[in-house]
């Protein structure tokens, strides 16, 4: 079991500007995502204009180096634990490959992706990511567990936190990059 690690990827303060990006798997008809919440377009504070751009370096969309230098300037990684999240703090997070990844154990699953959107403040936006029906992985040589979970168990732990939830199974074509999934589950919503 391990309960530490690099868990939060992109979540940041309300004093900070912050932009997100999401998987083109999430850009197909309705469930496009908004990529910067209602009401913080415009200016803010520090006066840059934000905007709901992607930036792609692959597709050649918006200024991935300017993207870079300020996630750079404003964004720190550190090590800790999902479980020890401080409640109600930041106003967008993701988290990918986290809850599912560190045990065999289905409530720690569920207390780690909890733990994650309750560390959101009500209404911010979220993304994360899960490997379905995962059986655990080998990384040189050791072995780590993973909790099997799918679209059904995934929604079920966010709805107890989570609104504007939605869950999508990714399919891998084509086949996974691995032995040991099945797929991959997207999933976006708001914390409460």
């Amino acid at each position: 079991m391990c309960s530490h690690g690099a868990t939060i990827s992109s979540t940041t303060r309300s004093n900070g500007w912050s932009s997100a990006s999401a998987s083109s798997c999430l850009n197909d008809g309705p469930w496009s995502p908004s990529l910067v919440p209602p009401g913080l377009s415009g200016e803010v504070a520090s006066g840059e204009v934000v905007s709901g751009e992607v930036v792609s370096p692959e597709a050649g969309l918006g200024d991935f180096a300017k993207a870079r230098e300020l996630m750079a300037e404003r964004a720190r990684v550190e090590r800790g634990s999902v479980f020890e999240l401080p409640r109600a703090t930041w106003d967008l997070g993701s988290m990918f490959f986290v809850a599912e990844s560190m045990s065999e154990d289905p409530v720690e699953f569920e207390a780690a992706t909890t733990s994650f959107v309750r560390s959101l403040r009500s209404g911010a936006p979220f993304a994360a990511a899960f490997m379905e029906q995962s059986s655990g992985y080998d990384v040189a040589g050791v072995s780590f567990p993973a909790t099997p979970v799918g679209v059904e168990e995934i929604t079920a732990c966010l709805d107890s936190v989570a609104a504007d939830i939605r869950v999508r199974r990714v399919e891998m074509r084509p086949k996974p990059l691995r032995p040991g999934y099945t797929g991959m589950v997207v999933a976006i919503g708001r914390a409460r």
